[in-house]
């Protein structure tokens, strides 16, 4: 029996694929999420930091957000100075448009973290209950 060959297309367009969202808003409260905590990660608001770092990365949907979150935690837990060059130094070339949009600060909403924050959880614990199923 011969072996067929997959195309070699496939793969990168797999790579490239985008996250479809669960919820209607899901895309836009993540980033406003972590717009506001980059707003936040090198001030005074010490226990609002340190309630959003407590989250993982794997709580966010899109893969971008979890890339963010990831090297935004890392430089915060190293104690660097968190900053769009830091992050981006992090991350490399990807999410470079997200980046822009989390670091752009019109998103960032401190009023409403917590329930940003509760949003991004409930949505998490949603996804790992239906995967068990």
């Amino acid at each position: 029996m011969k072996k067929v060959k997959k195309p070699k297309a496939a793969k990168p367009a797999f790579e490239m694929a985008v996250e479809a969202p669960l919820h209607h808003d899901q895309w836009e409260v993540e980033m406003q999420l972590l717009a506001t905590l980059v707003r936040v990660i090198n001030s005074d608001q010490i226990d609002l930091k340190n309630d959003l770092l407590d989250m993982r990365a794997t709580d966010f949907h899109f893969r971008d957000h979890r890339v963010i979150f990831d090297a935004i935690k890392k430089l915060a837990d190293a104690g660097e100075v968190v900053d769009m060059a830091t992050v981006r130094a992090e991350v490399g070339d990807t999410c470079v448009e997200a980046l822009d949009v989390v670091f752009d600060g019109s998103g960032a909403y401190i009023g409403a973290a917590y329930t940003y924050k509760q949003k991004v959880l409930s949505w998490s614990t949603g996804r790992t209950k239906s995967k068990n199923r």
